[in-house]
């Protein structure tokens, strides 16, 4: 192991900086609808977007929307819970909750 501090680093690291112009174009991107959902900053100041409909058109469209200014396409992808998988596992060990149906006219609270 080598001891040094991250300083030291940082003069390997800003020489080999690439500047956008160097840079690959990117044609697609893959993003991760669940992430996407959880990650919206929301303004719950705003009470006119209270349906799924509305949060899906005002913040997770607009945000994908603005995602292809750089690039020509987009994947969004969305996890699946398989019976036998860890995934599905994890999900059971937690519990049973309420589980709620949802379609783009059910409100949401806020929390």
């Amino acid at each position: 192991m080598r001891l040094g501090s991250k300083a030291d680093l940082l003069k390997y690291i800003e020489r080999k900086e690439e500047s956008p112009e160097m840079s690959p174009p990117v044609e697609a991107i893959i993003l991760d609808g669940a992430a996407i959902v959880q990650s919206m900053d929301l303004s719950w100041s705003d009470k006119r977007f209270l349906t799924v409909s509305d949060y899906a058109l005002k913040f997770v469209l607009s945000y994908i929307s603005k995602q292809l200014m750089s690039v020509d396409r987009i994947y969004v992808v969305w996890g699946t819970y398989r019976p036998d998988s860890l995934k599905a596992h994890t999900r059971q060990s937690r519990g049973n909750g309420d589980k709620i149906r949802l379609n783009g006219s059910t409100r949401i609270s806020a929390y």
